[in-house]
């Protein structure tokens, strides 16, 4: 089932590398952060696909037909919406790539604790946004699968994060993997010679919005360079300004 949909995020993938090169002189290396695509940390790619979806119609390609008939679950919608309530919204559809030969990333949060910066460490928060995962490919351990803390979205763990017992999560196409935005995870080292891709949406409660992980500027912006890419630390997230905010 998930084959169409891996052939239709390759041939994204080159198209807009293509679009990289011609638009803006940047081949796969280099260090690039654009609405349609980030480069996270070498050979990690992060893919919006949310406005290629919504336009995709009866007669669209099969791969974007599987992406889409995924993700509209109706066992997805029920555990979002028990846990973020029913008004959920989705902030991004996208798919991560990772090609054979990247190395495990630093370990990162997708997003802050809310509150932290004025009620400190000791003010809990239920869940304000999730990350679904669905993988597109089977994934052992040398597939550089996602790395998790278990345990630290707890903003009373937070700060100790890194000394909790992590898990290597292996999956495989039919799985689907919920987290809190808050938890400390990590794609692992790929040494399989093969591409680990995995489709994904970001959802929150209605209220919030994810400003923060992609850039607003396109590829296809005349004016637009590299956005840079800021690291996060304690109590701060990673990720783009957005400069009209």
């Amino acid at each position: 089932l998930v084959d169409p949909a891996v052939e239709a995020l390759h041939s994204n993938y080159e198209e807009l590398m293509a679009k990289l090169q011609a638009n803006k002189g940047l081949g796969p290396e280099a260090s690039f952060g654009f609405r349609e695509i980030v480069h996270r940390s070498q050979g990690r790619y992060d893919m919006t696909l949310g406005d290629k979806l919504k336009a995709a119609g009866p007669d669209a390609p099969a791969g974007l037909q599987v992406m889409k008939f995924l993700l509209m679950s109706p066992i997805w919608r029920q555990v979002l919406s028990g846990l973020l309530g029913p008004d959920y919204k989705v902030n991004w559809t996208a798919a991560l790539y990772a090609k054979s030969g990247c190395l495990e990333q630093k370990p990162h949060l997708d997003g802050a604790h809310l509150f932290q910066s004025t009620h400190g460490w000791a003010v809990p928060a239920p869940a304000h946004a999730l990350q679904l995962f669905l993988p597109m490919c089977e994934t052992p351990l040398a597939r550089g699968p996602t790395e998790f803390w278990p345990g630290s979205h707890r903003v009373d763990a937070a700060r100790f994060a890194r000394e909790l017992p992590s898990l290597g999560l292996e999956c495989a196409p039919g799985d689907a993997i919920v987290f809190d935005f808050r938890v400390l995870h990590r794609g692992m080292a790929n040494t399989s010679g093969k591409w680990r891709p995995v489709l994904y949406q970001t959802v929150s409660r209605a209220w919030w919005t994810d400003d923060f992980n992609f850039p607003e500027e396109s590829i296809d912006d005349a004016e637009a360079n590299a956005a840079d890419y800021q690291e996060g630390g304690p109590g701060t997230r990673a990720g783009f300004i957005r400069r009209d905010l």
